[in-house]
């Protein structure tokens, strides 16, 4: 069953529960755990939704802000991390 996600909030919970069981996975000894620390997992997971948003909206970041229901400076945050 696919998941319809709508918000900016559903979005990260997704992103950070993904980054969350893959430490998971690699402190419990998980033989395939993904060798990525937590941070760098959410850094790259937020990175990519921002970019996704900025191709959609032609590089607008005010507009790109509005969709991802973040404020513009927030935005620039994490394009520049």
């Amino acid at each position: 069953m696919e998941t319809k996600v709508e918000t900016k909030t559903d979005i990260l919970a997704v992103v950070e529960r993904i980054a969350y069981q893959a430490t998971d996975a690699a402190l419990k000894g998980d033989p395939h755990p993904i060798p990525v620390p937590y941070p760098v997992i959410l850094r790259a997971a937020k990175k990519g939704i921002v970019r996704a948003l900025l191709e959609h909206t032609g590089w607008n970041q005010s507009r790109a802000a509005e969709l991802g229901g973040l404020n513009r400076a927030t935005l620039r945050t994490i394009t520049r991390s």
